[in-house]
Order: structure tokens, then C-alpha cells, then sequence
């Protein structure tokens, strides 16, 4: 009878501080450990080594590297840089740099560690460095306070190819947003759609040449039915965070491009530079809401400098009137079409033999 009591008794107590405390740390962990692991196997930002499930975002990185992979003989020119850069045609690339192959490497959101990475693989791959090279950058490529994209840092064959310049902090970002709310909302989004089994229409995918292809963009823009207005505001909402703090051109991404150019003038290989363009609308938007004018005034002025000292063509191809681009050939404010991209081709092929024609004014 007593100690029925007694475990009454101690049941209905009230509990103390410090009983609350270590219950409520131990209810933390295991709420912050099922998160985390939550978001490590559904991995909807293809941030870590599990594939079960599809990935929210594209990852042009690993598909370049297959597509590399697969290739029996070397191309004999490459293109690297962003999404801005997918739209070059390695078919017409070679045509005008009278070359029997090109290969689009373009990544989504390349920074210079990404040019770096993806040139040093294809030395590996190879055994040798391709004749040619085009590197297309963008001014946000080099703010210090974007880190190394995850995809790149997570891709085996990328990531043992620049442990030179990749900061300690980047290595770690991936960790750090394992709780993040964003990414589990991402990871239930990813779910729900596994669970729904919805079969979605494949609106765009990669050529084995590298190329991408807007299937859905494109024919909307054929119909006349594309919404371009909400594109581009979608541009102007991503940019402005992109340049969000951004003081000055990292010292560290100018180190990363130089080590690129370094490496190809070591081989003997042509190297043509470009600063990629925006729309219009976008770059009047920046101008009045970020520093992308000053950040693009600087590095122009140091990658000129650098073209000079190292001996390859540098155009600067930011403004569309620079190429008698067309406002009307975007699918939103940073993807030039096949008309555009053709046009830059055309200059830079030509750059290539003509430096001082070619090079910034």
C-alpha cells in the first residue's frame, strides 16, 4: 500500500527545472536528429551521397560529368560557365572555330571553382587539355559571400579536383542546413510527390553534346503564349539577393580563374573570354537596387588587365548592343536563345584570330 502511494505520489509531483531542462534537450536532439536525417535521405537539393529520391533542383554538374565520361574521343573545345552559357551550340561553336568538336560544360550557377573543376576533370578524363576554351563570367560569380555551390562539392569528380581552393567553411554548409526550414519543406515537397507518383512532362533536358533544350519554354515562346513578365521578375527577385552584400570582387574566385587560364597557356591552349550579358530590364533593375554596375566596372578592368599579362582574348559582352543582340530572344533575364548565342559565337570565333578587335574598349 505504501508504495502505491508513493509512485502516486512522485507521479502527480510537479517536475522540477532541472528535470524540464534535460527533457526538453533530449526532446530537441531527437526532434533536430529525425529532421536532419529526414533531409539527408531525401536529399532535395542533391547536397549528399543518397539518391533515392529525385531532386528538386537540376544537376547539370553530375550529368556533365557522365556525359564526359561516356565520350570516346576528347572534344577538341569546351565551353565553361552557367546556365547562361547552355544555350551555346557546341555544333555551331566548331563550325566557327573551324574545330571538329566542342562540348558545352556549362553549369547551373558556375562560379570560378566550378570553370576550374570541370577543366582539371576533363585533363583527367583525357590526358591531355582540350585546344580550345571559353569561359563565359558573370559578375555575381564572384561575390565571397555566395559559397561553393553543394552540387559541386558533393560530385566525387569535381570535388578531388580543386581541394586547393575550396575553403574549410564551404565543405561544411551542407551540414549545416541539414534542419534548415527550408530545405524540410523541400524534403516533404519531394515526398509528397513520390507518394502521389506524379508523372511530370520533362520540360527541358541536356543534348550529349552538353546543350540544354527549353522544350516547354521554347514552344510557349513559338505559341506566343509565354509568360515572360513573370520570368523576368523572377530574375530580378533571385539577382538581387545574388548581390546581396556585395563589397567587392573576391580575391579568391579572381585566384580560381587565373589558375583556369594559367592551366590552359601552360598546354598551349586558346583561351577566349567572355563577361556574359543580361536583359535589358534586369540590368536597369540591378543598377538601381544592387552594385552590379560597380562589381561589373571592376572586374572588367581586372580581367582586361589580366588578358594582357596572360595572352587571351577577353570581350566584353555584357550589354547587348555590344553584339546586336535581341531583347526579345531570353526565356527570362539571364538565358540568351540560339539567336543571341549564335551572334556571341560569331564574335568570339573571330576574337579569337583578331585580339585587339575584340578586346573591352
Amino acid at each position: 500500500m505504501f508504495c502505491t502511494e508513493t509512485v502516486r505520489h512522485r507521479a502527480n509531483a510537479p517536475m522540477s527545472p532541472k528535470q524540464f531542462v534535460q527533457k526538453f534537450l533530449v526532446f530537441s536532439v531527437v526532434v533536430f536528429a529525425s529532421i536532419a536525417a529526414l533531409n539527408f535521405v531525401v536529399n532535395p537539393y542533391a547536397q549528399y551521397p543518397i539518391r533515392m529520391f529525385k531532386p528538386l533542383v537540376q544537376t547539370s554538374r553530375a550529368t556533365k560529368v557522365a556525359f564526359l565520361s561516356d565520350c570516346k574521343d576528347a572534344p577538341e573545345g569546351l565551353v565553361l560557365g552557367s546556365s547562361r552559357v547552355l544555350k551555346y551550340e557546341p555544333e555551331y561553336l566548331a563550325k566557327k572555330f573551324q574545330l571538329k568538336s566542342f562540348f558545352n560544360a556549362g553549369v547551373n550557377y558556375a562560379k570560378p571553382e566550378d570553370h576550374l573543376a570541370m577543366l582539371r576533370y576533363y585533363r583527367e578524363r583525357f590526358g591531355e587539355m582540350p585546344g580550345t576554351v571559353v569561359i563565359g563570367l558573370d559578375v555575381h560569380g564572384f561575390n565571397n559571400g555566395l559559397i561553393t555551390d553543394a552540387r559541386l562539392l558533393n560530385n566525387r569528380n569535381l570535388v578531388r579536383q580543386i581541394s586547393d581552393v575550396v575553403p574549410l567553411k564551404d565543405r561544411f554548409q551542407g551540414l549545416k542546413e541539414l534542419a534548415s526550414w527550408k530545405q524540410t519543406m523541400s524534403s516533404v515537397s519531394s515526398l509528397g510527390r513520390t507518394v502521389r507518383k506524379k508523372q511530370e512532362t520533362k520540360h527541358e533536358w541536356f543534348q550529349p553534346d552538353g546543350m540544354i533544350v527549353y522544350d516547354k519554354r521554347e514552344r510557349e515562346i513559338k505559341e506566343g503564349s509565354y509568360d515572360f513578365e513573370s520570368a523576368i521578375e523572377y530574375s530580378k527577385r533571385e539577382y538581387k539577393q545574388l548581390y546581396s552584400g556585395y563589397a567587392r570582387i573576391s580575391k579568391r574566385r579572381i585566384n580560381c580563374f587565373l589558375k583556369t587560364v594559367d592551366a590552359c597557356r601552360e598546354a598551349g591552349t586558346t583561351v577566349v573570354v567572355l563577361l556574359t550579358p543580361l536583359h535589358p530590364e534586369l540590368a536597369d533593375y540591378l543598377a538601381d537596387s544592387t552594385t552590379y554596375f560597380q562589381r561589373r566596372a571592376e572586374l572588367i578592368e581586372l580581367v582586361q588587365s589580366e588578358s594582357e599579362r596572360r595572352g587571351f582574348v577577353f570581350f566584353d559582352l555584357s550589354d547587348l548592343e555590344k553584339f546586336g543582340g535581341s531583347p526579345e530572344q531570353f526565356v527570362d533575364g539571364i538565358h540568351p536563345l540560339e539567336s543571341n548565342t549564335r551572334l556571341i559565337i560569331d564574335q568570339l570565333a573571330t576574337g579569337k584570330t583578331d585580339r585587339q578587335k575584340y578586346a573591352v574598349q
